[in-house]
């Protein structure tokens, strides 16, 4: 699943490869005390103790009390970070559903050299795998104005999630990664990853630029996404007839557990990209990022952006719905996606294995047989409903759900029928259950 930003670019800007196109590196010099003397590390020590308790405790404004804000604050030179502040907002609020029973922040000084870090356990067979290279982060442009305020360092995050329904323990996770915190007034707050940045260029006058943040040796990944969002973006914009004026943030992420940490403490499903309104893209990253795998990745990520740009209630759209639309707008980037979801829902079909609607409905209810049937077979009707009453129609439906109208309302409204016609109708371009497929049996010898 995966469910948008900052200005004040400061100077030393180098140029790079012309692979890269207008994409531009941005490079800052050292902001803090050197880390074998860092001065505010007990005052941040203390933050880290209160961030602890709140969150052992599941008190959401005591942990976000500890957190940057999204407004700027004139006297520190804090300049707001609204994507930062969203992000952290969502990940305390699943403190109401899933609070930790294990909570531990540790914190280190950064030395620039490699660090060995235990692997992720229970978040996928990919992050506990994987090791972290520890480098020393270039800040975010957005921090560049308080520097004799700030402190960085190595954070190491250990948790364990209550035991669920089932009774069975959780497993230790852990995850570690550059991070920084900043002196606000008189409170020093956490600021989150010490990324290093990228910047590329809007492909309209109406629409904002991009901005990507990559942490350790992924510059070649972060590189490559600058140079390919502006493409990305016209293309998926074009299918929404839609340009929205904003500056599209994206996260790359190196490890699969730092990119479910950075979601909430109990995910745990693996992904490969994410987006909620008001958030970052985040992405993971790796080798497949440099070849066919990039495109596709931000053309759904940026899908679920340009879905929550129609209006404040597209993410209460059924989660099958949201999923279908940004398989939909990678499709012209992934030749043979539209091939792959027509084969799978059609075999579904025929075995009589098509998901009931309400079972596809919500992310967090869902069963995990289902979880295929949200991208596939979402992805088949989303398609139906663009080729039986095209773009304006489809996009018409959206926006009606994106300002609260239900589905079968939406359905009524846009597009002359209720959601169980509309259902109906796109069950009637299927196999039937039973049936063999033709070319299939045309080939059989005989019994």
């Amino acid at each position: 699943m995966a469910r948008m930003h900052i200005g004040i670019v400061a100077s030393l800007l180098a140029a790079i490869s012309a692979s890269v196109g207008a994409a531009r590196a941005v490079e800052f010099p050292a902001l803090c005390q050197p880390a074998s003397a860092p001065l505010h590390a007990p005052a941040v020590e203390s933050v880290l103790v209160a961030m602890e308790k709140a969150v052992l405790a599941g008190d959401i404004e005591g942990y976000l009390t500890r957190v940057v804000p999204a407004a700027p604050h004139a006297a520190s030179g804090w300049v707001g970070d609204p994507v930062f502040r969203k992000e952290q907002e969502n990940w305390a609020a699943d403190f109401k559903l899933h609070a930790p029973a294990e909570f531990d922040l540790k914190l280190e000084p950064v030395e620039g050299a490699a660090v060995e870090t235990e692997p992720v356990q229970g978040a996928g067979a990919a992050a506990e795998a994987e090791k972290e290279e520890e480098v020393p982060g270039e800040v975010d442009p957005a921090r560049t104005a308080r520097a004799r305020d700030e402190h960085r360092c190595k954070l190491t995050i250990t948790w364990r999630m209550k035991p669920g329904e089932d009774g069975a323990a959780r497993k230790e996770r852990r995850v570690s990664y550059p991070a920084v915190f900043v002196k606000i007034g008189e409170a020093w707050l956490f600021a989150g990853e010490d990324w290093k940045v990228v910047s590329g260029p809007a492909y309209s006058e109406q629409s904002g630029p991009g901005v990507v943040k990559y942490l350790g040796d992924a510059r070649d990944i972060a590189e490559r996404v600058a140079e390919v969002l502006p493409e990305i973006r016209r293309h998926v914009d074009a299918g929404f007839e839609n340009v929205p004026s904003i500056t599209q943030e994206v996260k790359i992420y190196p490890r699969m557990g730092h990119l479910q940490e950075s979601i909430y403490l109990s995910y745990t499903d693996p992904l490969s990209g994410w987006n909620e309104p008001g958030e970052a893209i985040k992405i993971l990253g790796g080798n497949r990022m440099m070849s066919d795998g990039l495109r596709p990745l931000l053309a759904h990520e940026y899908g679920h952006v340009a879905t929550f740009q129609y209006g404040e209630h597209a993410t209460n759209m059924p989660w099958w719905l949201v999923e279908g639309v940004a398989e939909l707008s990678s499709e012209g980037v992934s030749p043979m996606l539209a091939k792959h979801t027509d084969e799978v829902v059609k075999a579904w079909a025929r075995s009589g294995e098509l998901a009931p609607w309400d079972e596809l409905t919500d992310f967090r209810t869902c069963k995990p047989r289902w979880h295929g049937h949200v991208y596939r077979q979402g992805h088949h009707m989303v398609a139906y409903v663009s080729d039986a009453y095209g773009r304006g129609g489809r996009n018409a439906w959206l926006r009606s759900m994106a300002v609260g109208k239900s589905i079968d309302e939406a359905s009524r409204e846009a597009l002359g029928a209720s959601f169980e016609e509309l259902s109906l109708r796109w069950r009637a371009t299927l196999p039937q259950q039973g049936v063999p497929e033709a070319d299939a049996t045309a080939e059989e010898p005989p019994k």
